[in-house]
């Protein structure tokens, strides 16, 4: 064990901050290369990529978002895209190009900040760990709000990080900012703002307090004062101070706390499960934390604590959530890993004795390494047929058909209902905007939605229609939908598409 710890050792020694950083940039550079084919087939990864293409193309096109496109989430992400598309065209790929973009952000500013605190080896290998969890990098690479949300809020966290070591107030700023811009992108990051302000108050409180209770809430409310300001300017924004719309669209949906068979905890807990030798690291790298009193260190284990109790709590439990807790786990257990092999050599030049814990905790470490090292391959080909290496996730002949026939009626198609967006962004055809967004907390079943919807569909008069979820579905809505339109395609499963009837009647004629 101590002749491989040498080697490892000697490996990063004096250059071994730029040696890892070179070697996290051939990782990059050799992930691009791996999941350029992917990104390119995949029809899709995630039923929200359709959405958030939709909502960013209808932008493009001159809708207003809210006023006009209904979406319950913030617009930073579908304005970026929405320009993206204007420079590039919109398609599928363009999309996740962009996505990726933000990934990189991500990964980089993931590796600063541990690299900040622990090193460039922990950084690493903290970064190796998230990258082979179970669904990051397809999460990663998927057109989803969540990817931007924590690409910028981990900016967020790194410039505290450089604030813990310089004190400049510029770095408090940047971080109210980005923390600003990722709420922006998505609300999902809220519960890290009081995780943050505590971070910010424990540094001030240690650093600063002999300069008395005034100085150290200056630098508190700097931050936060930071973060409202750019919150609240973009707000204005997009709201002209019309909160009513803003709480219906971004909070009220949110609020509904239904219940969705099988989306619960035990979902992200089956996960932990996969995953079980990077949590059990995890583990002991909190145990190494109190046990060393690293409380200014403990930020992964609040970020880690709070999103557990949160998604304890919260219904429904959909799978990108566990990005949530994975990566203060991975940040956890990378922490475990470089410090086993730290703690060897510091053992052999110091020459000193540890209690039984410390060696009980040390073989522990070593197994959990051991079987970690062992799992990469397994681990390897998960992911590769997670993001759908090898053809696993393409369209299915049903989904072709329908894309087909989409195409086959675009040419005197100006509208489409649906409540699978992505076939209509395939197919060039905009969806109804104030109809853009139908789910699980925002259906068209109950008796006033009912009326909503069938006064929409008879003010735009959408050539065509595509369900694929009837229970989102009241009567009524189905009822118009029978009376007005012809089913044109109804696939094995679930999906219908139907053809307004005085189109129909034209070409019998």
């Amino acid at each position: 064990m101590v002749d491989i710890s040498k080697i490892f050792l000697s490996f990063f020694s004096k250059r071994k901050g730029i040696l890892v950083f070179f070697l996290f940039v051939v990782l990059f550079i050799g992930l691009i290369l791996i999941i350029r084919t992917p990104i390119r087939q995949i029809f899709e990864y995630d039923s929200d990529e359709g959405t958030d293409l939709m909502s960013s193309l209808l932008l493009a096109k001159g809708f207003s978002l809210y006023k006009q496109i209904w979406y319950e989430h913030p617009p930073l992400v579908p304005v970026i895209l929405s320009y993206w598309f204007k420079l590039f065209g919109p398609s599928v790929h363009h999309g996740r190009l962009l996505i990726l973009i933000f990934s990189g952000i991500f990964l980089w500013a993931f590796y600063q900040t541990i690299k900040n605190l622990w090193g460039s080896f922990c950084a690493f290998t903290a970064v190796v760990f998230l990258l082979l969890s179970t669904l990051f990098l397809r999460s990663h690479i998927s057109v989803m709000l969540c990817t931007p949300a924590r690409a910028l809020a981990m900016l967020s966290i790194y410039f505290i990080t450089l604030y813990k070591k310089s004190c400049s107030k510029r770095f408090l700023v940047l971080s109210g900012i980005f923390m600003a811009l990722s709420l922006h992108a998505k609300l999902i990051m809220l519960f890290l703002v009081p995780l943050i302000a505590l971070e910010v108050a424990y540094v001030k409180w240690l650093s600063l307090k002999a300069k008395g209770l005034n100085y150290f809430l200056f630098r508190l409310l700097l931050w936060l004062g930071s973060l409202l300001a750019v919150y609240l300017a973009i707000v204005i924004i997009f709201f002209h101070l019309d909160f009513r719309m803003f709480i219906q669209q971004l909070f009220q949906p949110h609020l509904k706390q239904i219940i969705v068979p099988g989306d619960d905890f035990s979902t992200i807990w089956r996960m932990i499960l996969t995953d079980y030798d990077i949590a059990l690291l995890a583990l002991v790298g909190i145990i190494l934390l109190i046990r060393k009193k690293k409380w200014q260190l403990f930020f992964p284990v609040l970020w880690l604590v709070t999103a557990l109790g949160i998604l304890l709590k919260w219904q429904p439990i959909w799978s990108h959530y566990y990005l949530l807790i994975s990566i203060p786990i991975c940040w956890l257990a990378a922490i475990s890993f470089s410090q086993f092999f730290t703690n060897i050599r510091n053992n052999k030049i110091q020459g000193l004795n540890k209690s039984k814990t410390d060696i009980f905790l040390r073989w522990i470490t070593a197994v959990l390494i051991i079987v970690t090292i062992a799992r990469l391959p397994l681990k390897c080909y998960r992911t590769a047929q997670n993001i759908g290496i090898g053809g696993r996730g393409r369209a299915t002949p049903e989904e072709y058909a329908v894309v087909n026939l989409l195409w086959k009626h675009k040419k005197h198609a100006h509208w489409i209902f649906t409540d699978r967006p992505i076939f209509a962004f395939c197919a060039d055809i905009l969806v109804v905007p104030e109809l853009l967004i139908i789910s699980e907390k925002r259906n068209f079943a109950t008796p006033d939605a009912q009326d909503y919807c069938i006064n929409k569909l008879r003010e735009y008069r959408p050539e065509l229609i595509l369900l694929n979820n009837l229970k989102y579905y009241g009567p009524k809505v189905l009822s118009y939908i029978e009376r007005n339109y012809t089913n044109i395609y109804q696939d094995k499963v679930s999906i219908k598409l139907y053809l307004r009837k005085d189109i129909t009647d034209r070409q019998k004629l």
